[in-house]
């Protein structure tokens, strides 16, 4: 079938055309005239089969005629097509369109009665066939759209973020299932005939399959899962302990991953102090209950005062009204632990989501939450988005932390936001926690439209650690030229003579942040991007496997041993990171058992688990890490902590710089003493004076945030003003920096009316990265709506070539 026009069907074959009127006409006629050979039964049969046909499609529901909206590079357009009578679409439906000769993704955005006015009807395409039936219904849809317009992004791109990946990544035809290709199965032998010591690793590797249950699982996800490489698993399989087959891996058979204590009955709830009590019953009152508007609340409370588990009791109480709960974690290093409670807890309603699932787990989660609950979601910043049919609680653990603020690609949306329109549209409870609250939702509190809830003690009743400083201009002056100061060195002997464990936070991970040359003083610099390779030594300290690796392209190279540009062999690595760190510690404290803890060494699907696993069975003493080994970690064991390189953190040039830095210090000096034993914590810094330094020894965060909003207030900086950030990208630079201008002039007459300034256009703070040169504008203004509508309408004024993203209150500049 080609077109439907005017209650007309033409054929393909070139046929007459059979207009609904003359059916029954030329059914007597055809009746008449039928051959012997053929009968008049048949004729009747054949022609009264397509008069039901025709008119079970007129009196179908489907609209005829389709609007969809297509994106187009960085825009969009609303095109008209005809519907697929095979795969009737309707509004909030994603169809497949060819635009071009091409398929696009679209949005069917409404139903008309007719094609547009003035357009040939021969010139209009069908619609290709559906990607998603109702993917913008009424509820969800209200929320796509609000995100739409308070980032100023199309509906597309919204839905591309708050759908599983593949949904609108696919072409065509790649949603249908489909056989696979031939993978290794492995199962545990059933019988094994031989009994035979394994050494560790692979009774590690052996406890990760028995989580996949006795069916077994993939090759690939047991190794994702272990961390081991096939060795170990050939050798099981040889000793006849384990069996491998080839299976096509199809579509029906995905082993699921069994959390530990999978089958085991529910934990209970733990017993609760008399503030965790009382922060519990203003989260469960009647204003909260389900037939309320819900509400918003600040858990204030420091590390280790039991917030997990009155996130816990009060997902139990909305579970049993039938209603979901969402818990997001800043990062998937903070979900292990948090979803292995709440599946402890909650077994058959625990569900995960955050991208080391993989695409086929993220869109079974998602359809399970489509498909009516009520669950218990634990993810990261995009399952905001999940369509939970009715959720009566949002929890944002860490409501500080800027992994919430997405930056690129657009939209460019902040977590907080969402849930906060979520909460008030569901009338669902919106709870934020943390032991440093932002100044945003600090702001919200002292305004009134926010809920202060305060927990001031820990739950096993031990006092915070005390803080001391080492002032590394002294250790310096007394010779000592490593990073490793003498009282750290000191400290960490006695702390693993007493059979305790500490972790150590270092801002960079690598080994050096940049290579550089003594003769000259050039750096090796990343082609691809204007900054500086980082430095990351091999597996075996010594050999020649050394790299130096760009952290934001991932361009790779091997160690150079002379400089490009004078020719000296006088390299030198400056600065310090994750690995040279366990390379110091390993040379000055040979016995200490070492683990790392950063982007490097937890890759995978469950790296970030690995890890802490090992540590927690005190397979090390000290875990070294990045910034992800402050939040969230709760390990009783754990009595020292130790922030390595503090001036990293202190002197960055960001206005949020100071606030960024106090959270982390504070986040880290709480995961030390959280059991019964007392902790410390240690802080190396060459500026002891600084009024960060002195509030984290001093334990007044509140104080800090105080003086942060007062002098913010008085130079009118945010949260008292509202900023956006435009930055502009391009593979010209000279191109990026005219459409910078011309973006300035056209933006600055209007803004100006409006009490906004423009600042810029300048060079952004990275001015190139993967060959593309990058500018931006800085937007600063009163509190309110921002002062244009479409940012369809900014692109209109750019150059060919360069793109625009519009990060509404930026965390970075």
């Amino acid at each position: 079938m080609q077109s439907h026009v005017g209650g007309q069907f033409k054929s393909q074959e070139g046929l007459p055309e059979i207009r609904t009127g003359g059916l029954i006409s030329l059914l007597r006629q055809a009746t008449d005239r039928a051959s012997p050979e053929f009968g008049k039964s048949q004729y009747v049969t054949m022609l009264d089969n397509s008069l039901r046909l025709r008119n079970s499609f007129l009196a179908s529901t489907s609209p005829i005629w389709l609007d969809v909206l297509v994106e187009m590079g960085q825009g969009t357009l609303l095109l008209t097509y005809v519907n697929n009578p095979a795969e009737p679409a309707e509004t909030g439906d994603l169809v497949w369109v060819p635009v071009r000769q091409r398929l696009h993704a679209g949005l069917v955005m409404a139903e008309r009665p007719e094609p547009p006015a003035g357009m040939s009807r021969e010139q209009l395409q069908t619609v290709k066939n559906l990607i998603l039936k109702g993917a913008l219904n009424r509820a969800w849809g209200q929320l796509v759209r609000w995100c739409a317009e308070h980032t100023h992004t199309s509906l597309l791109q919204v839905l591309r973020t708050a759908l599983p990946p593949g949904v609108l990544g696919q072409r065509a035809g790649d949603h249908k299932p489909r056989k696979g290709r031939r993978q290794i199965w492995v199962q545990r032998q059933p019988h094994p005939s031989v009994q035979q010591e394994v050494t560790e690793r692979q009774q590690h590797l052996l406890h990760c399959l028995d989580r996949y249950g006795p069916q077994g699982c993939w090759l690939k996800d047991l190794l994702d899962d272990s961390g081991c490489s096939r060795r170990p698993v050939e050798n099981l399989a040889r000793a006849g302990l384990l069996l491998l087959e080839s299976r096509h891996q199809g579509t029906s058979e995905q082993p699921q991953l069994q959390p530990p204590g999978a089958g085991h009955a529910p934990d209970p709830p733990r017993q609760l102090t008399p503030d965790q009590a009382r922060v519990l019953a203003s989260l469960t009152a009647p204003a909260g209950q389900p037939d309320g508007q819900g509400g918003e609340a600040l858990l204030w409370g420091v590390t280790g005062s039991g917030k997990t588990e009155i996130y816990l009791q009060a997902a139990a109480f909305w579970l049993a009204q039938g209603r979901d709960v969402l818990i997001l974690c800043p990062e998937i290093g903070l979900i292990p632990q948090l979803l292995d409670r709440c599946r402890n807890r909650f077994p058959h309603r625990a569900l995960s989501y955050s991208s080391h699932l993989s695409d086929g787990e993220r869109r079974q989660t998602w359809e399970r939450c489509r498909d009516g609950g009520p669950w218990l979601v634990v993810g990261t910043r995009s399952a905001v988005f999940l369509p939970l049919a009715l959720p009566g609680l949002v929890v944002l653990d860490e409501e500080h932390d800027p992994s919430y603020k997405q930056e690129a690609p657009m939209p460019c949306y902040h977590a907080r936001d969402v849930a906060r329109y979520r909460a008030r549209q569901d009338g669902a409870c919106l709870l934020l926690g943390s032991a440093t609250p932002s100044l945003e939702s600090w702001r919200r509190c002292r305004a009134g439209a926010c809920q202060l809830l305060r927990l001031k003690e820990r739950v096993a009743g031990g006092q915070l650690p005390p803080i001391r400083v080492v002032d590394m201009r002294q250790e310096l002056a007394r010779g000592q030229r490593t990073a490793i100061s003498r009282p750290l060195r000191d400290r960490l002997e006695a702390v693993c003579g007493r059979g305790e464990q500490a972790v150590l936070f270092v801002p960079r991970r690598g080994y050096s942040p940049f290579l550089n040359c003594r003769s000259c003083g050039e750096a090796v610099m990343c082609p691809n991007c204007a900054l500086p390779l980082t430095v990351h030594r091999g597996h075996n300290i010594g050999t020649r496997r050394d790299v130096l690796r760009c952290h934001w392209c991932n361009h790779r190279e091997p160690l150079q041993n002379y400089c490009h540009h004078c020719g000296s062999k006088a390299f030198k690595p400056f600065g310090i990171g994750t690995q040279q760190v366990v390379e110091l510690l390993e040379q000055q404290l040979p016995g200490l058992r070492l683990l790392r803890y950063d982007h490097d060494t937890t890759r995978g699907k469950d790296g970030h688990r690995r890890i802490l696993e090992q540590f927690a069975r005190h397979r090390a003493d000290v875990l070294v890490g990045t910034q992800m080994l402050a939040k969230g970690m709760d390990l009783p064991n754990v009595t020292m902590a130790v922030v390595l390189a503090a001036d990293g953190l202190l002197h960055r040039p960001d206005l949020r710089a100071q606030e960024r830095a106090l959270q982390v210090f504070f986040q880290l000096a709480g995961r030390a003493g959280r059991g019964t034993k007392p902790g410390e914590v240690l802080v190396q810094t060459y500026a002891p004076e600084h009024v960060v330094v002195r509030s984290l020894v001093q334990g007044c965060y509140d104080r800090f945030l105080n003086q942060e909003m007062e002098s913010r207030q008085r130079h009118g900086l945010v949260p008292y003003v509202r900023a956006c950030l435009l930055r502009l990208s391009g593979s010209s630079a000279r191109t990026t920096a005219n459409g910078a201008a011309l973006l300035a002039a056209h933006l600055s007459p209007q803004l100006r009316h409006r009490g906004w300034t423009v600042v810029g256009p300048a060079p952004a703070p990275v001015p190139r990265v993967a060959q593309r040169s990058r500018w931006q504008l800085l937007l600063h203004g009163p509190e309110g709506p921002l002062p244009f509508t479409s940012g369809q309408n900014l692109r209109a004024v750019l150059p060919r070539g360069v793109d625009l993203t519009i990060d509404p209150d930026p965390v970075h500049l």
